[in-house]
């Protein structure tokens, strides 16, 4: 059974499911290309099923050694008939083989031409193999079909592959599904996916006389798609058919219940959440919603996801539709990317008046924007809070005071991250009030850039605000138990350890990261190296501590330990990606005339030598014998008396370095890619303050407002002063099971976007 689905109306793709370990899928996903890990071998024999349960199966619901992770490959169908050109059976089948030797000899001369050609003939296994029902069982009636591809370049690298998706949260979802309900119905994930005739494909593999077993293939025509629901349908109603239509009715009429339900939240009034009603004339409602960016919609993080409601020219109809059932007197908005064609447009025939800031990245088109209807209000004034200006105040108080350290955190804060700030004036009672929509940085492992963040956005709102009513929404990225939200709601919060990127420019780079090590001062990093080895991380501390340096490691051992000193610990340890890890924790920036300033070998840095020197030089260097008489220019430790020279190979690396340097700080919008656990230690504390401490208008907080396939929680928030509001009715969000059960997550066909929207209505106080 093959899945398919349509490619721009002319060529379809077929799907191709490969389970592999850990890194070799993420790197396979990240760079749409199987060979983008050197640990991927391209000369072993590699089997990819054309059927998901079958690979599943043979994966063990990715839970066996080796192959935790499941890809969905998209090949086109022309290059799967390519392939399939070049097929060889792996085993003996009548029709295609006259005899068992025949088959032998055959298979062999496969192998012959694949070995003498050192890979440039590819070798194209193919081989039938009983259907598997979810529950392990045999479905002997049908047959499905599996390929072994060695060397087939074009697939490897990436040149006939359209897309590969990460599809392990599915499958284990499905799995434990299986497992509490003891039966299987696959979801669909692809709406596009289209039923088609096998006839074709058939005749590619089998082009011969059909085996008995494949002649039942094609008498049911079982190569179809995953999800014809028809197909599927028929074939086990023929075992149990009066149960099997009972269920497929109640499945749909479930489905439709479920998108209906996930609907009615937005569609409902809003609950009174206090006893007293409030004036008509002085009342009004905020809604905030982060309508998620279509720049930072992955379908490779989103499998639980259709693909075509990921699509924005779905979305945006579902955004447009909910922004007109909530139908808020003011909106604000979150990841508001499209504005000028779009959101602008909608908001405008909907009566409303809207103030927006974009990001200023240079690949951040989204921003935030706070919309308000003419009929109720009238605008004032308004101020964008860029809080990049939170780092040129770092970057300038580092440069009074000559701090590396400092100048290192202020590349740290520079997140390009924004917020509006609006005052308006209520058209029925004449009062003025301050409305402001923010979105703080999203990385979970930077809550001290957070906690500044949201400490300047209080005081540049406070300084706005002037005493004013104000409501305060927008996401937070943080939960409730957050720094952050403490400080918003309490007016200060006293931090307990120094956050200010300690010793930044002077690295401790331990034997985990060796490569990284070199790598570093390849850049101009002061980088020194500590090998670590059994009890031996009391030096390490004490060196740390007595070179006043930051530990850098991929261990947990020992950072765990109280006594440890600053460290910042990444995720990865290939170095190419804890390298870009290192280079966005700390704020590195890429300087060329750094670049190879210091020893590789010792982290001295070198001199530059004078052409009468360069002779003596290398005699006394233990790295090199001779100098290129091409080179440019050369240089010596004095040191270690290592001797180093621009050439053609520097020119390369310069271009590596600087590739790494930009994807280290590009803006990687709600990609998680990059998790890198920092944990600094001290006994300094700072203290952050503001005169306005706001209150939630949800009280106690919700369960979530963001559910995705790796995170439930709450990260969006009306906040809103009670000396000038009071607080009148909330919107009732959804339960998880109403979102869970049918759909898995956000974004899903009832809703476009990853968090839930929220409304309060408020009463102007006298």
């Amino acid at each position: 059974m093959c899945t398919f689905r349509d490619h721009h109306g002319s060529n379809r793709l077929v799907a191709l499911y490969l389970s592999l370990p850990d890194a070799i899928a993420q790197a396979a996903v990240d760079k749409q290309r199987l060979n983008a890990s050197p640990l991927f071998n391209v000369r072993r024999l590699t089997w990819v099923s054309l059927h998901f349960l079958i690979a599943v199966h043979r994966s063990q619901w990715c839970r066996k050694p080796g192959h935790s992770r499941m890809l969905r490959i998209w090949v086109r169908e022309n290059t799967l008939m390519a392939l399939l050109e070049q097929l060889v059976h792996a085993q003996f089948v009548r029709g295609p083989h006259r005899s068992q030797q025949h088959f032998s000899a055959e298979l062999r001369a496969a192998k012959t031409r694949n070995a003498e050609s050192s890979g440039k003939v590819p070798l194209v296994l193919g081989m039938w193999l009983t259907d598997r029902r979810p529950l392990r069982r045999r479905n002997k009636a049908v047959r499905v079909f599996q390929l072994a591809l060695k060397d087939t370049t074009s697939v490897w690298d990436g040149t006939d592959v359209v897309e590969i998706e990460d599809i392990t949260s599915f499958v284990v979802a499905q799995h434990g599904a299986l497992e509490a309900q003891d039966e299987f119905a696959l979801r669909v994930t692809r709406d596009s996916e289209l039923t088609i005739s096998g006839a074709s494909l058939r005749d590619r593999l089998y082009p011969h006389q059909l085996p008995e077993d494949a002649a039942t293939v094609a008498a049911a025509d079982s190569v179809t798609t995953e999800c014809d629901a028809d197909s599927k349908e028929k074939e086990m109603t023929e075992e149990k058919p009066s149960k099997q239509k009972r269920h497929a009715a109640l499945a749909r009429t479930n489905a439709i219940h479920s998108v209906q339900r996930l609907e009615s939240y937005y569609a409902q009034p809003l609950a009174a959440a206090t006893g007293a009603g409030a004036s008509a004339e002085r009342e009004f409602n905020v809604a905030t919603l982060n309508v998620l960016a279509d720049a930072y919609v992955r379908p490779s993080a989103l499998t639980y996801c259709p693909v075509d409601a990921l699509h924005w020219d779905r979305r945006k109809h579902a955004v447009a539709e909910v922004v007109r059932k909530v139908d808020a007197d003011v909106l604000c908005l979150q990841e508001a990317d499209h504005f000028d064609e779009f959101h602008a447009v909608v908001l405008r025939d909907l009566g409303y008046s809207v103030r927006y800031v974009q990001r200023t990245g240079p690949s951040s088109p989204d921003g935030c924007a706070v919309a308000f209807k003419d009929a109720l209000f009238e605008f004032v004034a308004h101020e964008d809070v860029l809080f990049n200006d939170l780092a040129d105040r770092v970057a300038a108080a580092s440069s009074a005071s000559s701090s590396s350290a400092e100048a290192a955190y202020a590349e740290r804060l520079r997140k390009h991250n924004v917020a509006v700030l609006v005052r308006l004036r209520h058209r029925s009672s004449g009062s003025l009030l301050v409305v402001a929509s923010a979105h703080l940085y999203w990385n979970p492992s930077h809550p001290d850039i957070k906690l500044r963040q949201a400490h300047y956005l209080m005081q540049r709102l406070s300084e706005f605000a002037a005493d004013l009513p104000t409501v305060l929404c927008g996401d937070f990225n943080v939960t409730p138990e957050s720094p952050v939200y403490r400080l918003i709601t309490g007016g200060k919060y006293v931090e307990q350890s120094r956050l200010a990127g300690l010793s930044a420019s002077r690295l401790l780079v331990d034997s985990t990261l060796t490569k990284v090590c070199k790598m570093l001062r390849s850049v101009g990093v002061d980088a020194a190296f500590h090998s670590v080895t059994d009890g031996d991380w009391k030096e390490l501390f004490a060196r740390a501590r007595r070179e006043q340096r930051l530990i850098v490691t991929t261990s947990r051992k020992y950072t765990v330990r109280k006594e440890c000193p600053p460290f910042v610990r990444l995720s990865s340890s290939q170095a190419g990606a804890a390298f870009v890890e290192a280079v966005r924790a700390l704020g590195i920036q890429f300087d060329k005339s750094r670049f190879y300033s210091r020893c590789l070998v010792c982290n001295t840095p070198f001199v530059q030598l004078d052409p009468e020197q360069v002779e003596q030089a290398v005699v006394e260097a233990a790295n090199v014998h001779a100098v290129p008489e091409e080179a440019d220019r050369v240089y010596q430790c004095p040191e270690c008396r290592s001797v180093y020279w621009w050439g053609v190979k520097s020119d390369k690396s310069l271009r590596q370095f600087e590739r790494a340097f930009a994807e280290a700080h590009g803006d990687s919008g709600n990609d998680d890619a990059v998790v890198i656990s920092q944990v600094f230690s001290g006994d300094a504390t700072t203290t952050f303050a503001h005169t306005s401490p706001l209150r939630s208008a949800y009280d106690p907080e919700p369960v979530f407002t963001n559910l995705t396939g790796t995170f439930g929680g709450t990260l969006d928030y009306i906040f809103y002063s009670p000396q000038g509001l009071r607080r009148h009715a909330l919107r009732p969000l959804p339960t998880a099971a109403s979102i869970v059960e049918p759909f898995t997550a956000l974004p899903c066909r009832a809703f476009p976007s990853d968090h839930l929207l929220l409304q309060s209505s408020f009463e102007l106080r006298s």
